[in-house]
């Protein structure tokens, strides 16, 4: 989260631009914006697809990938425009990311299979 986050503080200006028109339909803006976040998608796939946790791979990687994407948005507004100090929000949402990633467990420690 923190390198995420990290890159989104130090291009936000042009991200922001490419994120606009590619929601906006511009198909040039959208390309850039797939080829640049298919690695990491592609990553969390796998990594959702090995914890077997009960997420479909591609829809809980695109879920997670948003998340990270607007967290890193969100967190550069001033903190009375947020509920939550920036360094809650990030460990809120590495906690969310991390549960994505982990395999279901039961209470005395096994893995459940999905």
């Amino acid at each position: 989260m923190k390198a995420y986050v990290g890159f989104w503080q130090e291009h936000h200006a042009i991200l922001r631009i490419r994120n606009l028109a590619a929601d906006e339909g511009d198909k040039r803006f959208e390309e850039v914006r797939h080829e640049a976040v298919e690695p990491l998608h592609s990553l969390l796939q796998q990594r959702i697809q090995e914890a077997n946790n009960g997420l479909d791979p591609s829809s809980g990687a695109s879920a997670v990938l948003v998340l990270i994407e607007r967290v890193a948005v969100i967190v550069r507004l001033p903190l009375r425009r947020r509920h939550s100090s920036r360094g809650q929000l990030l460990q809120s949402a590495a906690f969310m990311v991390a549960h994505a990633l982990t395999p279901r467990t039961k209470s005395n420690g096994r893995t459940v299979s999905a």
